[in-house]
């Protein structure tokens, strides 16, 4: 049997990076280390290695352009006198973090920051702005990177900011179209994997725009999967196709062309007992689709249920159409199905009428939409099409025939 998966095209990456709410460029947010509270026995006394770090960075805070950066090197040179005298002091590790911010060097930033919040977990709070802009910096460094075509600074760019600010989807998702477009699928797969955590995790811009472009994220998210299960399936991985297709149908259970692909990945391994449900999970939302029964009745056919699988060949045969080649085409505001049918057992001329339901990431989007066409002569073609009007757009669908 001729199987064809679904095949998903390249995504956009995520937009640049708004900068509202980061501090300006060069500017610590906060220098009042000593003013955190730690825990008992945590010694976050100041100290004079922090009291000149700090001066140092104030200074520079007022400071010309020119004269910045030798005041936030010598606020970095006594940052890291300290930690060489009391390594167990954290304000030592936060002006340390500050002034590497401010010098570019993030990955430095990062492990001092991580230190500072590892001795005294309430340095969180006062780290959070700085690597907000620090991420905010490297993910448009990516951006710009990647529109000079130079891909190798972009992949180190995003993956920097996903170090130092790990509650944004956007560089995850670059990321893993990058990895996609290179072949690289297994990176590809936890990249999106880490979208979809970054998406569990609350944003800091909590505007109406920023919440609505995390939502608009989760059906692209889908959509790269889906194609990377097909880039498996194409170079006959099945294993690994078959396991992205499954991750997808937990993720949206509503999701047909996932639960067809993964049908396609087992069958194309003869797991048949596994196949089974799945099968009957494709024929539900697809019923006329003739490729989806027979493979329900192979798998059944192979886990030696033949009565069952005579049924199933039987009402295949009986089919009074057939629905092949749909494609659907998502939008905000109208979202259009088009696909074919082919005549069957139905009388040419009679009316079929179907009801299509439509779905987004988060379920069922507005009301069932029905369609009527007159069923060709048998082994003949023509058209269908049905549209959906929902501000969200539709990422699936099902149907079934009205009788």
């Amino acid at each position: 049997m001729k199987i064809s998966p679904v095949w998903i095209l390249v995504l956009p990456f995520a937009a640049a990076c708004a900068a509202a709410g980061a501090a300006p460029a060069g500017a610590p947010a906060r220098t009042a280390a000593v003013a955190v509270q730690c825990p008992a026995g945590v010694n976050n006394a100041a100290t004079a290695f922090s009291h000149d770090a700090e001066q140092n960075l104030l200074k520079a805070r007022l400071a010309g352009q020119n004269a910045r950066q030798p005041l936030y090197q010598q606020a970095l040179t006594q940052a890291q006198a300290g930690i060489a005298a009391d390594a167990n002091n954290p304000q030592h590790y936060y002006l340390a973090g500050q002034a590497h911010v401010v010098l570019g060097n993030y990955m430095a930033a990062d492990s001092a920051f991580r230190r500072a919040e590892t001795l005294c977990a309430a340095y969180g709070e006062e780290t959070l702005p700085l690597r907000l802009q620090a991420y905010q910096t490297l993910y448009n460094q990516g951006l710009e990177a990647y529109q000079a075509n130079d891909t190798a600074k972009a992949v180190a760019a995003w993956q920097g900011s996903t170090r130092i600010f790990d509650r944004e989807p956007d560089p995850y998702f670059n990321l893993a179209i990058l990895h996609t477009a290179r072949g690289q699928y297994d990176q590809a797969v936890a990249m999106y994997n880490q979208t979809l955590t970054a998406l569990e995790r609350p944003g800091i811009d909590t505007s109406a725009a920023a919440v609505a472009a995390r939502a608009d994220l989760r059906p692209k998210i889908e959509a790269g999967l889906l194609n990377v299960g097909v880039q498996y399936f194409q170079v006959k991985n099945y294993p690994r196709a078959a396991e992205v297709f499954e991750r997808l149908t937990r993720l949206n259970p509503n999701n047909r062309d996932a639960w067809y692909n993964y049908a396609l990945a087992l069958y194309q391994q003869e797991r048949w007992p596994q196949l089974l449900p799945v099968a009957r999970r494709v024929v539900q939302m697809d019923p006329l689709n003739e490729n989806a029964n027979i493979i329900l009745f192979n798998a059944l056919k192979n886990a030696n249920q033949n009565n069952e699988a005579l049924k199933v060949l039987q009402a295949t045969e009986a089919l009074p159409i057939k629905v092949t080649g749909v494609q659907l085409e998502p939008g905000e505001g109208r979202s259009v199905l088009r696909g074919q049918v082919e005549g069957n057992q139905a009388r040419a001329g009679s009316p079929v009428r179907l009801e299509f339901t439509f779905y987004g990431s988060a379920g069922v989007l507005g009301a069932p939409q029905q369609v009527t066409v007159n069923a060709p002569v048998k082994g003949a073609t023509t058209t269908f099409e049905v549209a959906l009007q929902d501000p969200a757009p539709a990422v699936s669908y099902s149907y079934r025939v009205v009788r």
